[in-house]
């Protein structure tokens, strides 16, 4: 099947997709595979969360895949990186998890301050 979005071809949404699948989820082709899982992780594996990590989740769905790649894809400073280590692409609940850390620690670009703790 063809992906709707050509950044779901790429190796991270492609192992984001055999990770929703093996963990029960369908995999909406409309969306970008990698928010789908890191969506995933924060409704099932994390129970302390902050407020703002679940609305900037939000508020990338509503990104175009290319800019979203692209914040995902660069460090705090800038710099070309790996959202995720290698090592864990075939590791679904990892996988899930790696996502959403990379989210959370991509965020400080986005909203100054976002390390410290909410008032």
């Amino acid at each position: 099947m063809p992906e709707h979005i050509p950044e779901n071809r790429s190796r991270l949404n492609l192992a984001a997709k055999r990770a929703l699948k093996k963990l029960g989820q369908v995999p909406d082709p409309t969306s970008l595979y990698c928010l789908q899982l890191a969506e995933w992780a924060l409704d099932n594996r994390f129970e302390h969360q902050d407020s703002r990590l679940r609305s900037s989740l939000e508020s990338l769905q509503g990104w175009s895949p290319e800019k979203v790649e692209r914040f995902l894809e660069h460090g705090p400073n800038g710099e070309k990186q790996d959202p995720v280590p290698s090592r864990v692409l075939r590791q679904p609940e990892e996988l899930a998890d790696q996502l959403l850390l990379a989210l959370h620690d991509s965020l400080p670009r986005l909203i100054p301050g976002y390390l410290k703790s909410p008032a």
